[in-house]
């Protein structure tokens, strides 16, 4: 995930990726207690060797604490 100030605490940025029984593939921020809340749509772009977009069913959001 991308991080705008480039300072993220503990495991803040990294992404659970968890393939699902029935071909699903779903998606969680790694610091929210194990929820995947999103689940893969479809490739938006592939560059091979470089990058892959990705279309997810919603943001993966990160519990910040204040």
């Amino acid at each position: 995930m991308f991080q705008a100030t480039g300072s993220a605490p503990g495991a803040s940025g990294y992404v659970n990726i968890t393939d699902l029984n029935g071909g699903k593939v779903a998606f969680g921020a790694e610091d929210n207690d194990g929820k995947l809340n999103a689940v893969y749509v479809k490739s938006l772009e592939e560059i091979p060797y470089n990058i892959s977009i990705l279309q997810i069913s919603q943001v993966c959001g990160t519990y910040l604490s204040s």
